[in-house]
C-alpha cells in the first residue's frame, strides 16, 4: 500500500476474525471501508459512499449502525460521507458485529471510542449506544 493515501480500513464483520483472517480486509461477511479506495465488501446492497477520501493524520473516522433499515452510515471528521445496506440474503451472517481495523503503514496508530456520541445527534441531545432501562 501506499503510505500518502492513508493505509487504514475499519468496519464491521459478521464474526470474529482469526487466524490468516487477521491479515486481510477480503472478509466474506465483512463491510469495510478502505481509505482512498471506498467500500470493500461482497455483502453490500445499494451504497452511495464517497470514495477516495484521504485518511491523513488527525482524522476522524466513524461508522453507525442503523438497525431498522440493515443499513451503515459511514463518517469522516464527524460529516456522512454516504451509507450503504446490508443484502438481505447475508443479514442472518450478521446478527452479532465485530468492529474491525486494518493498518498497513508500520508503526500506524489509531485511537477507538466506542462510547462517542452521534455526529447526527441535534443540538444538545447526546445520542449513544448506552440503553436505559424502562
Amino acid at each position: 500500500p501506499d503510505p500518502t493515501k492513508g493505509g487504514l480500513a475499519f468496519g464491521i464483520c459478521g464474526h470474529q476474525p482469526s487466524g490468516n483472517e487477521v491479515f486481510s480486509i477480503q472478509l466474506p461477511d465483512a463491510i469495510l471501508y478502505n481509505s482512498h479506495a471506498g467500500l470493500v465488501s461482497q455483502c453490500v446492497g445499494m451504497e452511495n459512499v464517497s470514495k477516495r477520501i484521504h485518511f491523513s493524520a488527525g482524522s476522524v473516522v466513524g461508522l453507525k449502525h442503523d438497525i431498522s433499515t440493515r443499513s451503515l452510515h459511514w463518517y469522516f471528521n464527524r460529516l456522512c460521507v454516504g451509507s450503504c445496506t446490508i443484502q438481505p440474503e447475508v443479514c442472518e451472517d450478521f446478527r452479532v458485529l465485530f468492529p474491525v481495523f486494518a493498518l498497513y503503514v508500520p508503526g500506524q496508530k489509531i485511537q477507538v471510542d466506542f462510547r462517542a456520541i452521534a455526529p447526527s445527534a441535534t443540538h444538545g441531545q447526546k445520542i449513544t449506544g448506552e440503553r436505559q432501562a424502562q
